[in-house]
């Protein structure tokens, strides 16, 4: 059995979120080797300003952009996004079941115009928070399915985009190479 992916986590510098600190340059150099030796994408835990830092930062190690993903886009901004678009790398919008599906149609219709192929959507959910009775809210698994592909529908998303954005996009990230 192998993973399916390496995660990773880089903050960047205190007060400067886009430079990235010694030991974040030598993870992310150490994400590209693992990466370009298996195939292997990365899934970066670094939103905002350092998530573009560490896409741009693995590329010049010598990992391939397509297989980068910057999780938690939620809260970064069209501008932001693009940017690591256009870079190469993968936008993941994955807080859906958080917020109300009309704010993550409104992140999610312009990147489906601007970047559908490096666009992907999924819910960090179904954990619990240690400390709280009974593990405080649990987030179920459902409210992609059945409340947000509903309402990209509504919003008039396509079948095709949606199973773009929901089977595509994902088979060839996580494809390994032969």
């Amino acid at each position: 059995m192998r993973p399916g992916f390496v995660k990773i986590r880089v903050d960047g510098s205190v007060g400067d979120r886009s430079q990235m600190t010694e030991m974040d340059a030598k993870l992310l150099a150490a994400a590209a080797k693992v990466s370009r030796e298996t195939q292997m994408a990365v899934t970066c835990h670094s939103p905002g300003p350092s998530g573009l830092a560490a896409a741009l930062r693995f590329a010049a190690e010598g990992g391939d952009p397509g297989k980068f993903i910057v999780a938690h886009c939620d809260d970064n901004g069209m501008e932001l996004n693009r940017k690591i678009a256009a870079a190469g790398s993968w936008v993941s919008i994955d807080g859906i079941g958080r917020k109300p599906e009309a704010d993550h149609v409104a992140i999610v219709l312009p990147l489906l115009q601007k970047s559908p192929d490096r666009l992907l959507v999924s819910m960090d959910s179904g954990w619990y928070n240690v400390g709280e009775a009974e593990g405080g809210k649990i987030n179920g698994f459902t409210a992609l399915t059945d409340l947000f592909l509903p309402a990209l529908r509504k919003a008039g998303v396509s079948d095709s985009q949606i199973n773009h954005l929901t089977i595509e996009n994902p088979a060839r990230v996580f494809a390994e190479k032969a």
